[in-house]
């Protein structure tokens, strides 16, 4: 019973991981072609859920000491990113298996966060 119970649990936080990246990735590309800026769908600095946020919000995040990483600059935002559009031009932009295996890689993340029963 508490293996069924555990599967259905499961199956409900993968279905919100799901529809909480699919909502994240539809907006970042909808700022994009509003702007024309490079949009990068990650974590806040809670770690709560997703974000969209652009260079300028992370610089700005950066100087408000939210991120305590001097090292940590836009080339790492883009590294640990779960999604980002392409820049003004379209140059950079995700093919489509390593936008699958972020995608994947967020949803494992959802899962391990999760307290699950039986785990």
């Amino acid at each position: 019973m508490k293996k069924l119970f555990r599967r259905i649990a499961e199956f409900f936080v993968v279905a919100y991981a799901n529809h909480v990246y699919r909502n994240r990735v539809k907006l970042a590309d909808k700022l994009h072609r509003k702007y024309k800026w490079r949009m990068y769908v990650c974590f806040p600095f809670d770690g709560k859920t997703l974000i969209v946020m652009d260079r300028k919000g992370f610089r700005y995040a950066k100087r408000l000491h939210h991120i305590y990483d001097p090292e940590c600059g836009t080339t790492k935002l883009g590294e640990g990113s779960y999604y980002y559009t392409g820049d003004r031009s379209e140059n950079g932009t995700l093919d489509p298996k390593e936008r699958e295996l972020r995608r994947l890689a967020f949803v494992n993340y959802m899962i391990r966060r999760a307290k699950l029963p039986g785990a």
